[in-house]
């Protein structure tokens, strides 16, 4: 059974989704993990990203949705510390949404993602936030997250999630977390 680790909180700008994952690996080697676009593929999307302050980013997730469309987000790195921190501002669309034709997923809802990295012995406590906007995107999102970060943690350990064809992961998790917060 899928324990829904992932915490919904409500704050005055939105929904504000977070979890706190104890990873077996050093603080260098997840940040790796969280910044080189070859490991990013592996676990989370196809990504251009420079983890410096101001650098664009753009990740591109590798499933598709039945109108074959891939969720991305386009912005921008505000902070990054290596190898403690990286806060990414974009927004949060779908390919093929470029109607504006500025590079940017449209219609986009604003999001940041902060991913905190904290020594925990010989491992690492990951502190991961992601505001949105939208509250009845909350619990679709953190189901993904949940899947993400589980497929982060197997990248670590040697092992891997197809993140290409998700749902028969995904499914337990979602429902784990309508379980946990309604629907």
């Amino acid at each position: 059974m899928t324990v829904a680790d992932g915490i919904v909180e409500t704050t005055p700008a939105g929904p504000r989704l977070r979890f706190e994952r104890r990873l077996a690996h050093p603080v260098e080697t997840v940040w790796a993990a969280l910044t080189d676009p070859a490991r990013l593929r592996d676990w989370w999307g196809d990504a251009e990203l420079t983890p410096s302050p101001g650098s664009p980013f753009r990740l591109t997730w590798r499933n598709t949705d039945e109108d074959g469309r891939a969720a991305e987000l386009v912005g921008t790195v505000t902070r990054a510390e290596a190898p403690h921190l990286l806060v990414l501002d974009a927004l949060w669309g779908f390919s093929g949404d470029d109607a504006a034709g500025d590079g940017a997923a449209e219609p986009g809802m604003p999001t940041t993602l902060v991913w905190e990295l904290v020594p925990d012995g010989d491992g690492t406590l990951l502190r991961f936030t992601n505001d949105i906007e939208m509250p009845e995107a909350c619990l679709f999102t953190v189901a993904g997250w949940h899947l993400h970060l589980d497929a982060l943690q197997a990248l670590l350990a040697g092992g891997s999630v197809d993140i290409e064809h998700p749902e028969p992961v995904w499914e337990p998790i979602h429902a784990a977390y309508v379980a946990r917060y309604g629907s």
